[in-house]
């Protein structure tokens, strides 16, 4: 095995006997072959093991722990273990394209400046399906900053980081670890997810984001403080509850929480503009873009929702960029005819 090769593949294993050969087979069979890829078994008591040594190939480097310590423990060690420069991500029931490694190392030697670099994931169910679902996550490097403040960019498993932006502390979270992670590196470098599918994201109940709901719910709602502390707000529970809500409201006060979200949103742009904490342009952009989006998300009352959306400040900082999605809003509006 190289002693410094160029990516350390990181993938972190625990009881994934089911889907564990075919995660390794993707990244043994990577057209970029300059990697090494470290597996760290946290304790698992199925044949996780078993699957791990039948390979016989010298680029795969694995720790093994007769204890479970967790999976922050997992990933930090994994961080502080890996030989790479670059460090690529991948679970153990995911299934990386055969060209990922390639593009994204070519990305990051082409642009020194960026520190992290996804792409987009195509959601596969329990037997390698596709979902008929791709993760298209493709804004502009200087518009995910001000996107973090409302939630994730980046599927874990697509992304790869130069090793020298990481900070000591970079998984601190249980479950929403990443999410955290990338709100923080935002901060010190550029990111960006490449506009094609690198990862197939397998999609099942035995994920544990869908078994611990609250607990993550939980997470992302102390991430969400983190970043609004920034801003200067110290937002009370009615307003986190708000904040989380970017698409459909299924409460029938509907008229009343649209001018609630209203309010919310133009609170964060004031903030923004007196304290000067994410870009102003790209800030108001963002901004703007959620409130289109979540009015466009709950027309249910048809017109009088068009009519509440002209009626906010953010409105008038619509731009010609918005005309495609504000043309799909209007013809929602005049769709709906229902009562709020």
């Amino acid at each position: 095995m190289k002693a410094q090769p160029t990516v350390t593949v990181f993938m972190p294993v625990y009881n994934s006997e089911k889907y564990l050969r075919e995660a390794i087979n993707s990244v043994l069979g990577q057209t970029f072959m300059d990697f090494e890829l470290l597996i760290i078994d946290n304790g698992s008591t199925d044949g996780s093991a078993g699957i791990i040594s039948s390979f016989a190939d010298e680029r795969i480097r694995t720790i093994r722990h007769e204890l479970n310590f967790g999976l922050i423990f997992s990933r930090n060690q994994g961080l502080a273990e890996s030989r790479g420069r670059y460090i690529a991500m991948l679970d153990s029931d995911d299934v990386a394209r055969p060209s990922r490694l390639e593009k994204q190392v070519a990305f990051l030697d082409n642009h020194p400046d960026f520190g992290l670099v996804g792409g987009w994931a195509e959601l596969i169910d329990e037997q390698g399906r596709p979902a008929s679902v791709v993760w298209k996550n493709s804004l502009a490097p200087e518009l995910i900053p001000s996107f973090l403040l409302f939630g994730n960019h980046f599927a874990h498993s697509t992304v790869m980081i130069r090793k020298s932006v990481l900070p000591v502390d970079a998984y601190r979270k249980s479950l929403a670890e990443d999410y955290d992670l990338w709100v923080r590196l935002a901060k010190n470098t550029k990111m960006c997810n490449l506009p094609e599918i690198l990862v197939s994201y397998r999609d099942h109940e035995g994920g544990i984001s869908k078994k611990r709901k609250d607990d993550l719910a939980h997470e992302l709602k102390n991430i969400y403080i983190e970043q609004l502390a920034d801003l200067g707000i110290t937002p009370s529970e009615d307003e986190l509850y708000i904040h989380r809500i970017n698409f459909t409201y299924i409460g029938a006060d509907l008229a009343d929480f649209i001018e609630k979200k209203a309010a919310w949103l133009e609170k964060l742009a004031a903030a923004n503009d007196r304290l000067n904490r994410y870009p102003a342009e790209a800030f108001r952009r963002i901004v703007v873009g959620r409130w289109l989006s979540f009015c466009s998300a709950n027309t249910r009352a048809g017109l009088p929702i068009w009519k509440q959306f002209w009626q906010s400040s953010l409105s008038r900082s619509i731009g010609l960029s918005d005309a495609k999605n504000l043309s799909k809003f209007l013809i929602k509006c005049l769709m709906r005819k229902d009562k709020i």
